[in-house]
């Protein structure tokens, strides 16, 4: 799968640094979660724009060209900028219309569910002699291997940021290509020139794991407490606030628990 833009991230976040998190934890999850999406859709279908939230608060819109398995990032904003942008447009379209134009807004409602709570031995919740409490709920949906080492051999790198520019303004120019017709191949050949530069050379902020599950704690509206499931109070505390760091063991079953689809040793954005 090859995810391209993220430049459109990386740049959002720095004039809006309070978009760090959410929109490093979509663009950390989406290898995974796009990868099982291309692996189930039919390779000969395009299926056009979509999007997706980062976060209630922000929103990705990308193109998506299935045979050549690859998603092109067009738009990131707020929740807020999205539904200004929406206004303008209408704006715009009521203005060069000669006729009426009707407005018709759909509303959807996203309930946001948390975990349920695993089953625990309370005796051990805090016992310090004990390695880890007892886990009696088993964790479904195991999280693919890590994304962690892309394979670039044989590819030649773009030289330059003027020349990645030009190449992603062409990637973006023909990404509707399909197979059969002459710019497919020139796209193919891009993907991966476009891949590997953003992959060494772009530059994004930190990303921590006790962030990560702090954000997704307050996203289920979860307290510090349903982690000692898999760790003491006094080390759930600790690794909160950024004081520790837990074994990839631990974190694994961590993630899985909050529904975050990547691997603890994807070490991509840990500063």
């Amino acid at each position: 799968m090859s995810l391209i833009a993220t430049n459109k991230i990386a740049d959002y976040i720095t004039k809006h640094p309070d978009a760090r998190v959410p929109l490093l934890l979509w663009l950390k999850q989406q290898a995974y979660l796009s990868r099982y999406m291309f692996n189930r859709s039919n390779p000969n279908d395009y299926i056009g724009e979509s999007y997706s939230t980062a976060d209630p608060d922000y929103c990705i819109t990308y193109l998506i060209n299935n045979p050549a398995k690859a998603m092109l990032i067009t738009r990131v904003e707020s929740e807020k900028e999205q539904e200004e942008r929406f206004d303008r447009e209408f704006a715009e379209a009521k203005k060069n219309s000669s006729g009426t134009l009707r407005r018709i807004t759909k509303i959807f409602t996203t309930t946001i569910q948390p975990p349920e709570p695993l089953e625990i031995d309370e005796v051990n919740i805090d016992n310090k002699t004990s390695a880890k409490p007892v886990i009696k709920t088993v964790i479904h949906n195991p999280i693919e291997p890590a994304l962690v080492s892309p394979d670039f051999t044989g590819i030649t790198p773009l030289a330059s940021v003027v020349e990645y520019k030009h190449a992603l303004d062409r990637a973006t120019e023909i990404f509707k290509a399909q197979p059969g017709e002459p710019e497919y191949d020139e796209l193919i050949s891009l993907l991966p020139q476009i891949v590997q530069y953003e992959f060494q050379q772009l530059k994004f902020p930190a990303l921590k794991p006790f962030e990560a599950v702090k954000h997704r704690l307050a996203l289920f509206k979860m307290l510090p407490e349903h982690l000692h499931s898999f760790i003491d109070s006094t080390t759930a505390q600790q690794f909160l606030a950024g004081e520790v760091e837990l074994d990839d063991d631990v974190l694994q079953e961590i993630y899985q628990f909050l529904g975050l689809r990547f691997a603890p040793d994807d070490r991509r954005f840990d500063g």
